[in-house]
């Protein structure tokens, strides 16, 4: 497996996943670095049984919890589990290149935000960061 590889093609998923959470960019850049370093000195413990995808997916639940946890910020542990993997309805550029208009981007970012955290958040990793169905069971 090339890592370098892998990295590039998560990147912008990790990325917005730490971006939907906290709404800062630089944290949400240096988070995602923590995430892919942490992936670099652990690929010993990674089975390749499994997506990269939802191996690095875990790495950046961790260190989501660790942040909330080092920064006294109010949120359960398990409402992170639980929350969405990626917000890539503002943030990843194919998605936001199919919406007709920002109008419509906005009624489905309402929409989803309206649903039970467990359904935003199959339906974001199903059709936005386009994780297999097996991936998400290994993820919810």
């Amino acid at each position: 497996m090339n890592y370098l590889e892998q990295y590039n093609k998560h990147k912008h998923k990790i990325y917005s996943y730490f971006i939907y959470h906290i709404n800062d960019q630089d944290i949400a850049e240096d988070l995602t670095s923590e995430t892919f370093l942490t992936g670099y000195e652990k690929i010993d413990s990674y089975n390749s049984e499994f997506e990269f995808s939802t191996w690095i997916v875990t790495i950046a639940k961790n260190k989501m919890i660790d942040y909330y946890r080092n920064n006294k910020i109010d949120i359960s542990i398990d409402e992170i589990s639980e929350e969405s993997h990626c917000d890539f309805l503002k943030y990843e550029e194919d998605f936001v290149t199919e919406m007709d208009s920002e109008d419509k981007l906005n009624k489905v970012h309402k929409v989803l935000h309206r649903l039970p955290i467990i359904q935003k958040e199959i339906i974001l990793m199903r059709y936005l960061s386009d994780l297999s169905t097996k991936e998400i069971s290994t993820l919810t």
